[in-house]
């Protein structure tokens, strides 16, 4: 178990880039082997992207334990058979390169759920699980894989504070509509600053949606503020499909050529102080539009403030299902877009406590603390480490007499969520915890003695 403890810290600590909520996944890195593998589904095939640092690698693809092709940084897909073909470049550099891969081409359909690996040429090390266990994808399988659109969007998350995001091909959800290429959100200090470039300069309004109060705002996007150009608004409409927006003040904006910028105070468009911050840029005129990421893709997120993804807070879990490891705890994955043991994270069934536990630096006041769970648990606790060293629980699952305690119950959100693939709503298993006003402790901690199994957690 002490193995499995190590492996699961040490491959979350080596990931201080990946990417958040969106419908392809990274993950990395083993020994001696590219830093990272995305695979995701596009309309009649799969994008294909390593990240190396400039030697060659191989992708390879099986479909259920047999061998489907092999792809290298050359763009040369190998077959079984021993032929080969040169499947179309969506980017090549000296870090990054990526081919789309045609079904046509591999024989396989979009219902075929592929295990796909990679490795620098030669290298016995394989991504995207340093034990071997690959990455899953497919184009409508369910919960593993259920995107089946063109997608080209890359979004990097360089921190809590900082991403950006690029579209290597023309998507542009309208015909006519100038087509977003590239985009950029950080917080520094209280200003959230924005940046959306198109391919060319256009005659078109720039919009930029922000949803940063859980629970309410407009249409799936959940949005509660619109940039629109210069002009700030928020959303007033009594349901969330009407268009009803209030003038709050006009921000800084310039407009250079196919450049746009934006910059927004944070106290305006955070009023709990605390949480993360989704973003959608849109252009658009009077006969359509482009978003980015594409309309009904997970959008980009930022988390200022969060501890439990600070690169200063030590992360220690009790253990680990076999294949699940620790990362998932804190990559800003929430949404159910990928294979079951990355998108979670599960506790091992032989530890008489289950947990999962952030040391901060030093002593911190903390408001809250959201948890997304895959299963909800059933004796759960949320606990902080007082000063003498001993552990009090603020939150508890059930009370003493085992019914579900009247703190845990005042926790829960009841949260709504789109899954945009089933294009319904759904409740979503979220539980956010507003603690004390005035807590502080150097240390948080979520523990179960029956199980634990979370997708992601955040604390502010």
């Amino acid at each position: 178990m002490k193995k499995t403890i190590w492996l699961c810290l040490c491959i979350m600590a080596a990931l201080p880039l990946c990417a958040l909520d969106r419908d392809f996944h990274a993950i990395g890195d083993g020994t001696d082997a590219p830093q990272r593998l995305d695979v995701y589904r596009r309309a009649k095939g799969y994008t294909v992207l390593v990240t190396t640092d400039g030697r060659p690698a191989t992708v390879m693809a099986e479909l259920l334990g047999t061998h489907v092709f092999t792809l290298g940084s050359d763009g040369v897909v190998t077959l079984p058979n021993g032929s080969s073909s040169t499947v179309q470049p969506v980017v090549q550099g000296k870090e990054l390169w990526g081919y789309f891969v045609p079904d046509a081409v591999i024989g396989v359909g979009e219902n075929d759920l592929l295990d796909v690996m990679a490795a620098y040429k030669g290298s016995q090390a394989r991504l995207p699980d340093a034990v071997g266990s690959p990455l899953r994808v497919s184009g409508r399988k369910g919960r593993e894989y259920n995107w089946n659109d063109e997608e080209t969007t890359i979004l990097e998350q360089v921190s809590n504070n900082h991403l950006g995001f690029t579209d290597f091909a023309y998507d542009v959800a309208d015909p006519g509509v100038a087509d977003l290429v590239s985009g950029m959100a950080e917080v520094q200090g209280d200003t959230l600053r924005l940046k959306a470039v198109l391919r060319e300069p256009a005659d078109c309004t720039l919009r930029v949606l922000l949803d940063t109060i859980p629970d309410a705002g407009y249409a799936t996007d959940g949005a509660d503020f619109l940039l629109d150009n210069a002009m700030l608004t928020q959303f007033t409409g009594n349901q969330p499909k009407e268009w009803k927006w209030d003038s709050v003040m006009k921000v800084p904006f310039t407009r250079d050529g196919a450049v746009f910028t934006w910059e927004v105070p944070l106290k305006t468009i955070r009023p709990m102080e605390a949480g993360r911050l989704r973003i959608r840029f849109q252009a658009r005129t009077r006969t359509g539009s482009d978003e980015m990421p594409s309309f009904g893709k997970i959008l980009p997120i930022l988390r200022p403030g969060n501890l439990a993804a600070d690169p200063a807070t030590k992360v220690t879990v009790s253990g680990c299902t076999p294949k699940y490891k620790a990362y998932p705890l804190t990559d800003g994955q929430t949404s159910r877009r990928i294979h079951w043991c990355f998108e979670s994270w599960a506790a091992g069934s032989g530890e008489p406590l289950k947990f999962a536990e952030f040391r901060f630096p030093k002593v911190v006041q903390v408001r809250q603390m959201a948890v997304w769970w895959e299963d909800v648990p059933k004796a759960a606790e949320v606990q902080i480490l007082s000063p003498d060293g001993t552990w009090s629980t603020l939150f508890s699952r059930q009370n003493a007499s085992g019914v579900e305690s009247d703190d845990w119950v005042k926790a829960e959100t009841g949260a709504v969520i789109v899954d945009a693939a089933q294009e319904k709503l759904k409740k979503a298993e979220k539980n956010t915890f507003q603690f004390p006003a005035g807590t502080t402790t150097s240390a948080i901690r979520i523990t179960d003695p029956k199980l634990l199994w979370i997708r992601e957690i955040e604390i502010y």
